[in-house]
C-alpha cells in the first residue's frame, strides 16, 4: 500500500483560554485532535435509516474525538484497547480515543445520530481509573458539540439537527432506556449541553441549530496535514474456517477430514503465529464462531465472519428462487431502486422519505414466499444471522467469490460491517473505499494445491512473485487444505515476513479510511 496524506484537526493546551472566553468551564477542556471520516460508523446506517429515512450511506460520516498530547500519558495504553470498555472499537489502533459522533449531509443539512464515549461511559469495569478519566474527559460532549459546529461550517451547512433525548429513546430504543444507562445521561448529552452552548430551538422532538447564528461560538481547530509513509509491501495472511462446512455435497471425504481434524489443525496453526509473533485473520463461519473465538482471541488475531453457515442452495428451479447469492443481489437492487424513485417523487411533493428495507426484510415479505409455494426451505438472512452473534465484529467474507455487486454495499452497511474481502486476482488490485465499505482484493488462494494438483513449491513461487510485483498481497489459506501447506507454513511465514509487512484486514481497513479522512 502507498504512502498517504491523513487530514485532522488540533486543539493544543495553548488555545484553552478562547473556550474559557466563550463560556467553557475549565474542567470541560482537554487538548485533542479532531477526526472527520466517510463512514458510516458503528451501527451508523442502520439508525440513520431508522432515525431519519436514510437510505444511502454515502451521505453518512463520522467524527472521532482523541485526547492529545501529555494528558494520556497517564494512563495504561492497554486502556484505550480494552474492548470491554471501549466497546465500539474506534479506536483505530491509535491510544487517547475518547468520543465519536455519526453524522448526515442531507443537502444544506447536517443531522446527527448517537454521540458515544465509551472510555467514559464504560470505564467504571477498571474503576481504579474511573476518577482521573472522569475528571480530565468527563465533559467531553462539550469538545465534540464543538466538533459538529465546525463540520458543519467547513462543509457550509446551514443547519444541525440533533436529536433530544426523548427522541433518541424513542427511535433508537423503542422507548426504552438502556439497563444500566440512566436517563439522566441522556438528558443532560442531549438536551442540557445542547441548550447551554448553542442558541437552539426545539422542534417535532428536535434541537434545530442555526450555524450561521451560533458561527461565533466555534473555536476552529488548527487543519493539518501529514504524510504517513508505507516504505515496506503490505501482506494480510487470512484463514477461512469452516470446519468442513464449505465442502458439504461437494467434496464429502474433504469435509469429514476437516470435520475430524478442525480443532487440533486450528491449535498448530495458532501455534506456529505465536511462534512468528505474527497476527492474521480468521474468517469464521457464525455457526462455528463461540467453538473457537476465545482460542483465537487470546493472541491478538483479528475475526471476521465468513458467513453465517456457508450452505449453497442448489435446487433445480431457477437460479433467482434457489441461489442465496443471485437472489440476494436481485432483490436488494430492486429494493433500493424503487426506495431511490419513491423518495425522488416524495422530495418533488415536499414529503418526508420513505425507509430503505435490506434484504432481510424483502426475503420474508417476498423470496421465501415464492419458495413456501416450491416447498423449498427458507433463504437465511446470512448477514443478519452473522449480526445476531456479533455486533461489533468489522469485517465479512462472503461463501460466493461473485457475490459483490454495487448494490451489496447498502446492506453491508445496513448491518455494521467496514470491511469485505473479495477475490480479485486484477495485477496491482488495492484495497479500496466504496459506498462507505473497503473492498480488500484477494489475490492468492490455496484451494490451487487442491483443486488444480499445484505443488506447494510452484504455489508458493507463485505468491511470492505476487507480492514482489504489489504493494499489497492478501493470501487466502482454508482449514480445509491444511494438508497442502501447513508443513511448510512456519518457513513461509519467515520468508514473506522479510517480503513486507504483515497487517490484519482490521488494520488494512483502518488504513484505507485514514486514507480519506478530510
Amino acid at each position: 500500500m502507498n504512502d498517504f496524506m491523513q487530514t485532522l484537526r488540533i486543539i493544543d493546551e495553548n488555545r484553552k483560554d478562547e473556550f474559557f472566553n466563550k463560556g467553557y468551564k475549565k474542567r470541560y477542556f482537554f487538548p485533542h485532535e479532531i477526526y472527520y471520516l466517510p463512514r458510516c460508523g458503528p451501527e451508523g446506517f442502520f439508525f440513520a435509516n431508522r432515525m431519519w429515512n436514510i437510505s444511502n450511506p454515502n451521505s453518512l460520516w463520522e467524527i472521532i474525538l482523541y485526547a492529545w498530547g501529555n494528558i494520556i500519558d497517564e494512563f495504561p495504553e492497554e486502556l484505550f484497547f480494552d474492548n470491554d470498555i471501549v466497546w465500539h472499537q474506534e479506536h483505530f489502533g491509535k491510544p487517547g480515543q475518547i468520543a465519536t459522533a455519526n453524522l448526515i449531509i442531507d443537502g444544506d443539512k447536517l443531522y446527527t445520530l448517537e454521540h458515544v464515549s465509551d472510555i467514559v461511559q464504560r470505564v467504571y469495569i477498571q474503576k481504579k481509573y474511573r476518577t482521573r478519566i472522569d475528571s480530565c474527559f468527563g465533559h467531553w460532549h462539550h469538545i465534540l458539540l464543538n466538533s459538529i459546529l465546525n463540520f458543519a461550517v467547513e462543509n457550509n451547512l446551514t443547519h444541525i439537527y440533533s436529536p433530544s433525548a426523548d427522541f433518541l429513546i424513542e427511535k433508537f430504543y423503542n422507548g426504552k432506556v438502556k439497563p444500566k444507562v440512566n436517563r439522566k445521561y441522556f438528558d443532560r448529552i442531549y438536551d442540557r449541553d445542547v441548550k447551554m452552548h448553542f442558541d437552539a430551538v426545539s422542534k417535532d422532538g428536535l434541537w434545530v441549530i442555526d450555524v450561521k447564528k451560533n458561527r461565533y461560538k466555534l473555536i476552529s481547530p488548527e487543519k493539518r496535514k501529514t504524510i504517513v509513509k508505507n516504505n515496506k509491501k503490505t501482506i494480510s495472511v487470512f484463514h477461512d474456517i469452516e470446519k468442513g462446512l464449505g465442502n458439504i455435497g461437494v467434496e464429502p471425504v474433504l469435509a469429514k477430514s476437516a470435520d475430524n481434524n478442525a480443532a487440533e489443525t486450528l491449535k498448530n496453526i495458532l501455534h506456529i503465529e505465536k511462534e512468528a509473533n505474527l497476527k492474521t485473520t480468521y474468517n469464521v463461519v457464525g455457526s462455528i464462531l463461540n467453538e473457537v473465538r476465545e482460542i483465537i482471541e487470546q493472541d491478538g488475531h483479528c475475526i471476521a465472519f465468513h458467513s453465517y453457515n456457508h450452505l449453497i442452495s442448489r435446487q433445480p428451479v431457477t437460479n433467482y428462487i434457489c441461489d442465496e447469492s443471485a437472489i440476494m443481489t436481485l432483490i436488494s437492487k430492486i429494493g433500493y431502486k424503487v426506495t431511490f424513485c419513491v423518495n425522488l417523487a416524495r422530495r418533488l411533493l415536499s414529503l418526508p422519505p420513505v425507509s430503505y428495507q435490506p434484504i432481510s426484510v424483502i426475503y420474508r415479505k417476498v423470496a421465501n414466499k415464492a419458495r413456501m409455494q416450491l416447498s423449498l426451505p427458507p433463504v437465511i438472512n446470512q448477514f443478519a444471522e452473522c449480526r445476531n452473534i456479533d455486533w461489533r465484529i468489522k469485517g465479512y467474507r462472503h461463501y460466493q467469490p461473485e457475490i459483490t455487486s454495487e448494490v451489496s454495499d447498502y446492506d453491508l452497511c445496513y448491518y455494521n460491517f467496514e470491511w469485505i474481502a473479495i477475490d480479485d486476482k486484477t495485477p496491482g488490485a488495492k484495497p479500496a473505499l466504496q459506498n462507505r465499505t473497503v473492498k480488500i482484493p484477494v489475490s492468492c488462494d490455496d484451494s490451487e494445491m487442491y483443486k488444480q494438483s499445484v505443488s506447494y513449491e510452484t504455489w508458493e513461487k507463485t505468491v511470492i512473485d505476487r507480492i514482489e510485483q504489489s504493494n499489497f498481497t492478501a493470501i487466502c489459506l482454508h482449514g480445509s487444505y491444511t494438508n497442502c501447506w501447513l508443513p511448510h507454513y512456519s518457513k513461509f511465514l519467515e520468508k514473506i515476513s522479510s517480503l513486507g509487512q504483515l497487517k490484519t484486514f482490521n488494520e488494512v481497513a483502518d488504513q484505507v479510511f485514514w486514507s480519506h479522512s478530510i
